[in-house]
Order: structure tokens, then C-alpha cells, then sequence
């Protein structure tokens, strides 16, 4: 799915130059959204509209047209002022307004004084990446929505992830910053090289990356780690400028040695992009987590196959019997793993194109759950896959060419415990009314873990500017 800037502005009655006010007067990671929440009330009660249901649509609309009605004036941001509680701090929407406007271009909302962002050359200087042309390239392409851990990584030497959504009663699962940690210091390699070899002269990189006992009080500084490949680690100007006209080869070649996995890339770079993702990240994860079994494997496999015949629809309309924590947690995990694979992508200079791993066109949270339920039951593969042969037999190729590759990294792959419905273990939850003729369908939620959410830019305040490109 793709958005229009221009449609959206058409509908509210605003200027594309408008959108960073509003995106800092609805809330964003420098202005909180409780402290805007009065002014929302204020601009509902004037602008709202009595026939919309959704409250948080209302307040957009509501806003949008205050701004509309006041982005002619000569002095526009004296009336937000006007209609914000005094204890608001009016410097944080500078700031705000800052952070999304491009490199030489400047804002009708603030005065040209005080619009002291840093542009692209000032980051270069800066940059523990020396090569101010990759920079630059870095900055412009995350400018159109890509580069998001790159530029963090080539501008300040940090990389972030202040969320994670994990189960912290099941131990055998390792926490997602901790598992693609090892692809992250590839990715840091190919970006800021490896020194002149010795151990002391590596790059590091200032990583806030949550999980559980990391309070996120300073960063953990996380070394650059080569690659073990012919001719050594590739750095990004050669990925990214070379004019060789077998460089999208070595590019699929190094993206899929940051997950150790390039002794297959020929038989994965044949086949289509959401599959190719999907199995290089199946091998990997079977590598890193002890726990991962067979099943788990085959459930992720019978998702990716199914999903490319799914309407919207269709997936929206899927009931699950109950929801399974593991399932849960091992979807997010797959889900950090394509956004690690999305980074690697753009550090390798784009084999994979990537709206080819987006999300929604590769993995569906609901889709998966029931694929993993089935499998669980030990459900025959014509009733896992549809009764589509096309897809059965993919999918035992794909199998295939998982557990050889894990064997030859000695991890041999074992199927999980066969369940059924009625032998399951205390981890479920029934998410449908009186499932179980129980006033409280509710039943054994596990803690779920989405931790400190925000903490990282409320502890560090402002310093620099790694706000500008958080990941979350």
C-alpha cells in the first residue's frame, strides 16, 4: 500500500509544508502526545465534527483545519501558542519542525534564525564514517523513507530499538536484540569497515536496544565484526557505486553473508523475494535459537506460501480457537528479523527490492497463528497448505533446503511436541466471548513485555539529533 502526501494534505487543506507541524501537534517522540492533549480538546470543541466516531480521527481533522486557518499568518506559531496550556514548552516545536525538514530547504512555521539543523555536509564532518559521499547518499535516501539504522549508524555511530513485545516467562527464547546482534555487526562492518584488523582499531557502535535486565541507562558499545568471506568485508561505497556489472550478485552474496547464510545464495537468490527473505531467515534463527523446532519452521513456511493468494479480506476475517504466547512471540521475533533484513538490504546496496520485504507483503501475524495452531495439531500438509499442491510441493523444497543448511551448521532441526486443543499447556488465552461459557474470556494472558517504550529519548533529551531517525 502506498500513500499520497499530496492526496492526504487535499483532504485536510494543507500545504505539504505544513505536515511537521502537524505531525508535532497530534504528538511525536519530541513532543509527547499527553502534553498536546488539552489543545486537542480545545481545537475538537471548536473544529470537531458532532457525526465522527473515531476520536482519534476527529482530533486530526480538528487540528488540521486550526492550522489551516492560521498558516497565512504572519506569525502562525503565536496562535498555537495561544491555544496551549502555559506550562507547555513552545521550544519543542521548533525542534519538532527541525527534524523533518530536508537538507537545504526551510520552514514557513519557523524563522530561518533559528532553523540550526545540521545539513548534509555538517553531518558528513561529523560522521564516524569518513566517506562524506556515502553519507550523503545515506541521508538523501532515508530523506525518502529508507535508511532508517543506517543513517543512525553512518551519522552518529548508533543504532536503536526502544520496544520489544516478548514473553518473559518463556526463557527458551532468546530476546530478539540479542539474536540478530551478530547480523547488526556485519551491518555496522560494511558501513564503518573493520579497522587496520587488529581487535582495538574496530569501529563501535553505541547500541539502545531493549530487553529484558537492559534499563537502557547508557548504551552497550557493540564492536564492527568482518565477514568471513572471499576478498573480506565489502565496504558501502563499493556496494553502493560500483559500476561492475555483476555487483547485484556480490551485493545478494554479502547480504546474505550478514546472516550466514551465503553458501546457499545461489539456490535462495532463485527464488522469489518474500520466499528468498523467509529462508534466509528461517536458517538463520534455527542457527541462533536452540529452541526454534521443526514445526515452528514448517508454520513459518505455510505462512509465507499462503499468504500471496490471501485477500485483505480474507486475512482480516481468520477466527483463531485461542491464542497461543509462543506463537506470539516467535512472530515478533520474525518480524525484528525482516526489519534487520530491510537495513542489511539498504547497507548492501538494495538486491532485494524493498517493497518486496515489507511487512505486509511478506509476513501476517493472524495468517501464521493459524498456520502454527495447525501444525501444532499435527494437521496433514494438504490441510495446512490449502489442498494446493503448487504450494505443498514448494513448500517441501523450501523445507528442504532449511534443514540442510542448518545441518551443515550442526543444528539439526526436531519437530516440537504434538498438541491438540484439549492437552494444551496454561499459555493460552481464548480471545472471543463466553469461548468458554465464561463471563471472563480472558484466560492465563501471559506478561507480555513491551518494554520502556520511549524511555531511550526521554533519558538522553535532545543531545544530537538521533531522534530524527528513531526506529520504532
Amino acid at each position: 500500500m502506498m500513500y499520497s502526501r499530496e492526496s492526504f494534505c487535499g483532504e485536510l487543506g494543507l500545504r505539504l509544508q505544513d505536515l511537521p507541524l502537524l505531525a508535532c501537534l497530534l504528538g511525536n517522540d519530541i513532543v509527547p502526545e499527553k502534553m498536546v492533549g488539552h489543545f486537542h480538546r480545545k481545537c475538537i470543541a471548536l473544529y470537531g465534527s458532532c457525526n465522527e466516531q473515531n476520536n482519534r480521527a476527529n482530533a486530526i481533522r480538528a487540528v488540521a483545519t486550526f492550522i489551516s486557518k492560521i498558516q497565512l499568518l504572519p506569525h502562525g506559531l503565536r496562535e498555537v501558542e495561544r491555544m496551549m496550556e502555559p506550562t507547555f514548552d513552545m521550544t519543542l516545536l521548533p525542534k519538532g519542525i527541525q527534524s523533518y525538514v530536508l537538507p537545504q530547504q526551510n520552514s514557513p512555521w519557523i524563522s530561518l534564525t533559528s532553523q540550526s539543523f545540521l545539513n548534509c555536509t555538517e553531518l558528513s564532518r561529523s560522521s564516524p564514517c569518513q566517506d562524506q559521499e556515502v553519507v550523503q547518499i545515506a541521508l538523501e535516501d532515508h530523506y525518502k523513507g529508507d535508511n532508517v539504522m543506517i543513517c543512525n549508524v553512518l551519522c552518529f555511530g548508533e543504532s536503536d530499538c526502544s520496544n520489544t513485545l516478548e514473553d518473559e516467562n518463556d526463557p527458551d527464547i532468546p530476546c530478539q536484540a540479542l539474536v540478530y546482534r551478530i547480523a547488526r555487526q556485519h551491518i555496522y562492518a560494511i558501513l564503518l569497515g573493520t579497522g587496520d584488523g587488529s581487535p582495538d582499531s574496530c569501529p563501535v557502535v553505541q547500541e539502545w536496544y531493549v530487553y529484558h535486565g537492559n534499563m537502557l541507562e547508557k548504551p552497550e558499545l557493540v564492536p564492527a565484526l568482518p565477514l568471513s568471506i572471499q576478498g573480506g568485508t565489502p565496504t558501502a561505497r563499493e556496494l553502493w557505486l560500483s559500476n561492475n556489472p555483476d555487483i547485484q550478485i556480490q551485493r545478494f552474496y554479502t547480504c546474505m553473508a550478514c546472516f550466514h547464510v551465503e553458501r546457499w545464495t545461489e539456490g535462495i537468490r532463485s527464488l522469489d523475494s518474500h520466499l528468498a527473505a523467509t529462508c534466509c531467515l528461517l536458517i538463520y534463527l534455527s542457527v541462533q535459537v536452540d529452541s526454534l523446532t521443526l514445526t515452528d519452521v514448517e508454520a513459518f513456511l505455510a505462512q509465507t506460501l499462503c499468504l500471496p493468494g490471501k485477500s485483505g479480506s480474507q486475512l482480516s476475517s481468520l477466527q483463531l480457537s485461542y491464542v497461543d504466547s509462543r506463537a506470539v512471540h516467535l512472530a515478533f521475533i520474525f518480524l525484528r528479523g525482516l526489519i534487520t533484513l530491510m537495513a542489511c538490504n539498504s547497507a548492501c546496496g538494495y538486491p532485494f527490492d524493498m517493497m518486496d520485504l515489507m511487512p505486509w507483503n511478506t509476513f501476517d501475524g493472524k495468517l501464521f497463528h493459524q498456520k502454527y495452531l495447525l501444525c501444532l495439531e499435527r494437521k496433514p500438509l494438504d490441510v495446512i497448505l490449502e489442498k494446493q499442491e503448487s504450494l505443498i510441493m514448494e513448500f517441501k523444497k523450501l523445507r528442504t533446503i532449511i534443514i540442510e543448511a542448518s545441518e551443515a551448521q550442526n543444528r539439526v532441526l526436531q519437530p516440537g511436541p504434538t498438541r491438540t486443543s484439549s492437552l494444551l499447556p496454561g499459555r493460552q488465552f481464548y480471545p472471543y466471548p463466553n469461548q468458554r461459557g465464561e463471563n471472563n474470556s480472558w484466560q492465563g494472558v501471559p506478561d507480555w513485555q513491551a518494554s520502556h517504550h520511549g524511555q531511550r529519548s526521554h533519558y538522553r533529551g535532545y543531545r544530537r539529533r538521533g531522534h530524527q531517525f528513531s526506529n520504532q
